[in-house]
């Protein structure tokens, strides 16, 4: 909730029927957050915050490569991150991980 309003982030979404348990926090990284998924990650390690790559399309892998383009999937895997997720996280340490995430967004796009 504390990432709903920054722009350039598609957070996981719940259908009415559905109640995500949210077992890795994953987003998406759109070019209006002003800053790519791979920048956002190296910046968040740099302030001691681990993140994910969106897992590999399985068309990419080589024992299942196929000669054929998924671009949904391709675009997904290229934007998505996982950020840290844990029944441990405290209250801190989440809005640590929010602040750092929306401080690079600020100064990114000055």
């Amino acid at each position: 909730s504390l990432l709903k309003d920054v722009d350039g982030l598609i957070l996981p979404c719940e259908d009415k029927n559905v109640k995500n348990v949210f077992w890795m926090y994953s987003m998406l990284v759109e070019d209006t957050f002003g800053i790519d998924r791979d920048k956002l990650r190296l910046l968040l390690k740099e302030k001691g915050v681990d993140s994910r790559p969106f897992f590999y399309p399985i068309h990419t892998m080589p024992p299942y490569r196929l000669d054929q383009r998924f671009p949904v999937s391709e675009e997904i895997a290229r934007k998505g991150i996982m950020l840290p997720s844990s029944t441990k996280l405290t209250e801190k340490e989440i809005k640590y991980v929010v602040t750092a995430i929306c401080d690079m967004q600020r100064i990114m796009k000055r």
